[in-house]
């Protein structure tokens, strides 16, 4: 290592992205990358696809799709120190919803003595949600061993590395490699310095809970006489801070007081191991006319207490304890129980297994083109290009992008439109017209095609009617279907349906949806503007399986609707938070990982 008065310049550029082959970097706007290891410092975000500072306020706590641990190794890396090797050490960043999009240390390995291929034993754990874009920052130091004085005045930069949580996640068998970025001083003429990021998802994390939840001394006369109500159970756990977030909502049941069976992960319920938490089980009647359900009463255990209850006779007894009942309350709650039966542990493939055997996610975007919009040149129009701020569309596919272009390896879009007519549609209308008017080959590579096809789509077709949902869900279920017979990979197929209007063909889409519901696929639709979108909430079948007009069940929920208007002012002028975009991804791709573990456990037949 060289002499502390002779050390070279170690600065490196902070507002420039990191490619995947990065060579060393020169010019202005530098600073020394080993400031960044001071406690209260934060690192300028601008050099990542992150969400930017400030925004300090931090997002409700959910539960992550899984917990990973990081493995960090690097190769050829530099060598400073004139006598021996460089004995380098790495520190580990992350920037996320939890760090308030702040940098934050997530730890730091040993030292490694005299080695430029160091494999380091540290282990990271890091909360990981495929519905957010965490960003991870690995900073390599060569820290001379001979010294035992703890200062950073001892580190000399060797290299660093910046990426995705979920770029690591759906690297293949999770070993992501990358060159790192050099000091600017610095060139390599020969083999190029590369960090490795091994990744594991923690076992606990594969164990689910499985149950059965079942009423006692319900009063069957009166549901068997009110064909009006349905009776739901929701389970909440208490996280740390005292608040409560729902884990599962069961399907809503008439008469019978038995349902269908309950799965949980077990790493929700336990949270980073913490068999005591609080669980809530709550119970609501739903009235068909009324416009929201009534909560009658709750149970309170934990995952201790009903191990022990169900280890005896395998059901575990509750009293259910009302909460200010009405008459009609009084009635139904008077003496009855909560039971819960068959209580199990099993091992069941994640998400993360599902990505790491190779399962490919496939995306297809489907935008509204009805007359409902308004004319494209006219500002009032949710089509209306603002220039430097974009349109609601396009904002919305841009925040998407953000996440998923992290999980295909290929970032091909198949594209289409609905609901125009005109060139080069003739005149009539369309209800399923390829972006690109390529209807052979819809497919465009990465959003920027999607959108330079969106656009030049916006001044040659005529914005007309009606909405009409079917004929796109059709395509992309055939596409989906397809797949298993003609695909050597797995592949998983995701649409996002963007509109602004009430659906015209509500009939014929619910049939399509329960056909699409036996495909390799979920649907997600984004209401864009202020119309009423209470049939689009009817098709989000949380808590109830959509039936066909030929009373045929889905299969399973694959779809998810999610109201722009929540978390975006799409008419504001002001541009759109870190918080709201990351509201809007957790809101739309949270039940993504789910709904491809169900397919899954669908298709090899896991009830």
């Amino acid at each position: 290592m060289m002499d502390a008065t002779s050390k070279p310049n170690t600065s490196v550029r902070v507002n420039q992205k990191f490619l995947p082959s990065a060579p060393p970097l020169e010019g202005e706007g530098i600073v020394d990358p080993l400031s960044r290891l001071s406690k209260n410092l934060s690192i300028d975000s601008s050099e990542t696809d992150a969400p930017s500072a400030p925004f300090a306020e931090r997002l409700p706590y959910v539960n992550p799709s899984s917990q990973i641990e990081l493995t960090i190794s690097a190769r050829s890396l530099l060598n400073l120190d004139p006598i021996t090797q460089s004995d380098p050490l790495c520190v580990v960043f992350i920037q996320d919803s939890t760090t308030s999009w702040e940098w934050m240390e997530l730890g730091r390995t040993e030292t490694i003595c005299n080695n430029l291929n160091p494999e380091w034993k540290t282990k990271f754990i890091v909360d990981y949600r495929f519905e957010e874009r965490q960003m991870l920052e690995l900073i390599i130091c060569d820290k001379d061993c001979r010294r035992t004085q703890n200062s950073q005045d001892n580190l000399d930069f060797l290299g660093k590395l910046q990426c995705s949580v979920g770029e690591v996640v759906s690297a293949p068998r999770s070993r992501f490699t990358r060159s790192l970025r050099l000091p600017s001083i610095h060139s390599t003429s020969g083999v190029q310095p590369t960090a490795t990021i091994d990744c594991e998802e923690i076992g606990e994390c594969k164990k689910t809970m499985r149950f059965q939840i079942m009423l006692t001394d319900l009063d069957k006369t009166f549901f068997a006489k009110s064909t009006s109500q349905n009776i739901f159970v929701d389970i909440s756990k208490q996280t740390p801070g005292g608040s409560w977030v729902l884990l599962h909502r069961t399907d809503k049941i008439h008469v019978t007081a038995t349902f269908p069976t309950v799965s949980l992960r077990l790493s929700s319920v336990c949270s980073k191991g913490n068999v005591e938490a609080l669980l809530r089980f709550q119970l609501y009647v739903d009235k068909h006319k009324a416009k929201s359900s009534k909560l009658i009463g709750q149970i309170v255990t934990n995952y201790i207490e009903l191990t022990e209850k169900c280890s005896g006779n395998g059901v575990a007894n509750f009293h259910l304890s009302r909460t200010q009942p009405s008459s009609l309350e009084q009635n139904l709650t008077s003496g009855m129980s909560i039971n819960i039966l068959n209580l199990r542990t099993e091992i069941q493939k994640t998400f993360m297994d599902h990505l790491q055997e190779g399962l490919e996610l496939n995306y297809a975007v489907a935008i509204d083109f009805t007359a409902s919009n308004g004319d494209p040149k006219h500002l009032s129009s949710l089509h209306y290009n603002y220039g430097e701020r974009d349109n609601p569309y396009v904002a919305t596919l841009k925040i998407l992008d953000g996440i998923l272009k992290d999980y295909s390896y290929m970032n091909e879009w198949n594209a289409y439109g609905f609901g125009a007519k005109g060139f080069p549609l003739s005149n009539r209308v369309n209800h399923k017209f390829a972006l690109n008017f390529k209807e052979t080959n819809p497919i465009c590579q990465g959003m920027e095609q999607v959108l330079s096809s969106y656009h030049r789509t916006l001044q040659r077709v005529k914005l007309f009617g009606p909405t009409c949902f079917a004929p796109i869900i059709r395509e992309v279920t055939q596409l989906a279907k397809g797949s298993l017979q003609s695909s050597s990979t797995e592949k998983y197929f995701v649409l996002f349906l963007l509109t602004d209007g009430v659906v015209c063909d509500p009939d014929t889409t619910r049939d399509a949806l329960v056909e699409a519901s036996n495909a390799p696929m979920s649907i997600i639709i984004i209401g864009i503007g202020d119309e009423d979108f209470n049939e689009m909430e009817k098709m989000d079948s949380d808590g109830k399986l959509l039936k066909s007009r030929s009373n045929k069940k889905a299969v399973r929920d694959i779809v998810q609707f999610v109201e722009l208007k929540k978390f975006i002012n799409i008419k504001s002028v002001i541009p759109i938070s870190a918080g709201s975009k990351a509201a809007l991804t957790r809101s739309v791709l949270a039940e993504l990982p789910q709904q491809v573990v169900s397919w899954k456990n669908l298709k090899h037949g896991v009830v």
